[in-house]
């Protein structure tokens, strides 16, 4: 992919925070990243096993100042940040979540 390196690193370490917090009270702590290429695409998932997200606030996530933490830890940018990133590298994020078994983002990016 044509990419702004920094921009990437990111996207990804966003993604990776956000699943770190998800699994401050999980049992299964962990992160599993996952990618392939195919013809005209990458396709990169990043899933935890954590606490979820409630189907009422998926719709949300993306937008700025939103967010479902306590005041102090979190501003409610870092998902719209990630989601602004992508469509700049003409790419695109989707999420599947379900409470208490966990969250995966997945990354569609363009081939060069």
């Amino acid at each position: 992919i044509f990419a702004d390196l920094a921009k990437i690193e990111q996207v990804f370490a966003n993604l990776i925070s956000n699943a770190a917090d998800a699994l401050k009270n999980a049992q299964n702590k962990k992160i599993v990243i996952w990618s392939k290429a195919f013809e005209s695409s990458f396709i990169i998932q990043v899933q935890d096993f954590g606490s979820g997200i409630k189907k009422e606030n998926i719709e949300s996530i993306f937008d700025a100042f939103y967010t479902t933490k306590i005041v102090g830890e979190g501003t409610g940018f870092g998902l719209s940040i990630v989601k602004t990133i992508l469509e700049e590298h003409q790419g695109d994020i989707s999420v599947d979540s379900e409470i208490n078994v966990g969250t995966t983002f997945t990354i569609r990016l363009p081939q060069a």
